[in-house]
């Protein structure tokens, strides 16, 4: 039983397949750069970059050591802070706003919703950024209404890539928590908050907690890609955790730093 674990983050979609033991049987990467339509804008279209996720599985599933040792499951890593409306199938109603992009509402989340630092960490896990799928979704309702008004979906690539692999979007308390619509408390979305900010709960999706095994794939989703109809999608994360659990960075006193498109800093703690 082989293991496959998909990054789709800032600029690449990345594929390994592993062995049980941790040995990589084989990769894949396929290129997905951001546009950049005028200064201080960052953007990508969507839909380009789960043709990239399908072309880095394929590669992958193509090695005969795959074909030797089929994939049993399959999880997703992803860049938190990348957002855009989808249809009912997960594909693109406008472009999916990068991590760099400058666009911000006229007024954000956290400005509505007043409260210190240390609150919100216990409200929702995270400090409010400009950048958050919150503020993304409070911009496309001030700029294109019509667009949002359409929209079935407010997805991030996580949900996207288990809507179009199983069904339904769902994502992690760790990505969840980006939105500062997440209630830690309870483990899901914050009706009290969504109110507060006039915002649609049906747009956002299922919040699983993570490496919870989902469905097996949909079988045309699993003949596209050429995996296994018993192959299994297994919730994943916001990528720097991911990269700090394969790291063995998972106790208080370790820290993670990563260095790519971002760079960023990882530290447990209690």
């Amino acid at each position: 039983m082989s293991l496959i674990g998909i990054d789709i983050g800032s600029s690449a979609v990345k594929a390994v397949a592993y062995r049980e033991s941790g040995s990589v049987l084989a990769h894949a990467l396929e290129a997905a750069p951001s546009l950049h339509p005028a200064p201080g804008l960052s953007e990508i279209d969507a839909d380009a970059v789960w043709r990239a996720t399908v072309r880095a599985i394929r590669r992958l599933t193509s090695s005969p050591r795959l074909r030797h040792d089929p994939p049993a499951a399959l999880a997703v890593s992803a860049s938190g802070r990348e957002s855009f409306p989808a249809r009912a199938d997960g594909s693109a109603l406008g472009p999916c706003l990068r991590t760099a992009d400058g666009r911000r509402p006229a007024s954000e989340a956290a400005a509505i919703l007043p409260r210190s630092r240390e609150q919100w960490i216990r409200a929702c896990g995270h400090v409010p950024d400009h950048r958050d799928p919150t503020n993304r979704l409070l911009w496309w309702r001030e700029q294109a209404p019509r667009t949002l008004e359409r929209a079935r979906w407010f997805l991030g690539w996580h949900e996207l890539a288990s809507l179009r692999l199983i069904g339904r979007p769902v994502v992690d308390p760790a990505l969840a928590s980006g939105f500062l619509l997440f209630d830690l408390a309870t483990g899901d979305w914050s009706t009290e908050r969504l109110a507060a900010l006039d915002l649609d709960g049906r747009l956002l999706p299922e919040v699983v907690p993570w490496a919870t095994p989902l469905d097996r794939l949909r079988p045309r989703a699993a003949r596209e890609l050429g995996l296994p109809s018993r192959c299994r999608l297994v919730v994943g994360s916001w990528d720097g955790s991911c990269a700090a659990v394969g790291s063995a960075v998972v106790e208080e006193g370790d820290a993670l730093v990563s260095v790519g498109t971002w760079e960023s800093v990882v530290a447990p703690v209690a």
